[in-house]
């Protein structure tokens, strides 16, 4: 009877005895700092935490943010100017604004964050970046990453959305109806179609590769066009921009390379305005490799034996080197990422180089 007394009385005090694991030392010095903790010793009562709904620990030196998963009800978390590498916020449903901004995170899933409005994730080394299941999203700054993919098909209240300084080819903003600002420089976009964003007022899509530009939204005059900031500057191949009205256009959309012209119908190729997925598939045939390579690329078409032109260019959008041949050495080119432009019979094909 004893035995079992001892025991009864034992299990409320496990129940309220839980620990959570805090390995950074960092990251549990800013949490005695706030009064959740009392000495470093690597865990924090998870009661402390579990009720914790705003959380800021920017600029403490933090490695790692393990132990934030029990934080159940977190809605603010902002963790800018850390040393932090990776971040899983997936047990944290009801963050509802993360930023996590000059870091070093590789890859961040968001897919379990069905509430999120806000995302400041600018300066890591993101490669990646799938926000179809964030359908709450307002505010997007994926800025200064390398980028290659981002995914917001869907987004219907997205309104602001910043991710210059990528790697990004194709933006696909299907869905994203209620878009308002669109900051997508110094990019390797060769094509950009905003019809589908009837609200968007400011657009910069300076330094990139546009041949292909889709101002249209139905609105034609300046009465009830939304449209009031256009910078497209430093696209050497836009001769053309689709847009509804050629003259309102011409009158109040100065931002843009001497030169081109505005029109509603620019007869752009059929393949100008292919999604993410057809690009792919379009790609397909043409191969180079090594890919990154610190000196020597080789180009292959499949089943093709006949004439191409390739041009390269440098990230700025500078063409840099003209060859009809297989083969381009980088090795007096300095390390960074470079674009190819392989033309060939009816097809013209973009392939992002790494120098190493």
């Amino acid at each position: 009877m004893k035995s079992l007394l001892s025991v009864l009385l034992f299990i409320p005090i496990l129940g309220f005895s839980q620990y959570t694991a805090i390995p950074d030392e960092n990251f549990e010095q800013a949490l005695i700092d706030f009064g959740h903790d009392d000495a470093i010793d690597g865990q924090v009562f998870t009661a402390n935490i579990s009720t914790i709904d705003s959380l800021n620990i920017d600029f403490k030196y933090i490695t790692s943010l393990e132990g934030i998963e029990d934080f159940l009800n977190l809605i603010y978390l902002s963790c800018v100017a850390n040393n932090i590498t990776s971040l899983d916020v997936s047990n944290n449903a009801s963050l509802k604004h993360l930023i996590c901004s000059d870091n070093f995170i590789t890859s961040l899933d968001l897919s379990q964050n069905l509430v999120l409005e806000s995302l400041d994730c600018g300066s890591n080394q993101l490669t990646n970046l799938n926000l179809t299941q964030n359908l709450y999203l307002t505010h997007l700054s994926c800025y200064n990453n390398q980028l290659a993919n981002l995914n917001i098909i869907g987004n219907s209240n997205l309104m602001y959305l910043s991710c210059p300084t990528n790697q990004l080819t194709d933006l696909n903003l299907s869905g994203c109806s209620a878009l308002n600002t669109l900051i997508c420089a110094e990019n390797l976009l060769v094509s950009l179609d905003i019809s589908m964003c009837p609200s968007l007022g400011s657009l910069i899509c300076v330094d990139n590769q546009l041949h292909c530009l889709n101002l249209k939204n139905g609105l034609t005059n300046s009465v009830n066009n939304p449209l009031y900031n256009i910078q497209a500057e430093f696209n050497p191949n836009l001769n053309c921009i689709e847009v509804d009205n050629p003259v309102w256009a011409t009158q109040n959309l100065t931002n843009i390379d001497n030169g081109v012209l505005f029109s509603t119908n620019c007869d752009y190729p059929s393949s100008c305005f292919i999604s993410s997925t057809n690009i792919k598939k379009y790609q397909c045939n043409l191969s180079i490799y090594p890919n990154p390579t610190n000196n020597l690329i080789q180009i292959e078409i499949e089943n093709y034996n006949g004439s191409f032109v390739a041009e390269l260019f440098d990230f700025t959008g500078k063409l840099i080197e003209t060859a009809d041949k297989t083969s381009f050495s980088l090795a007096d080119y300095p390390t960074g990422i470079y674009l190819l432009k392989v033309a060939y019979t009816d097809r013209v094909e973009h392939l992002k180089v790494v120098k190493k």
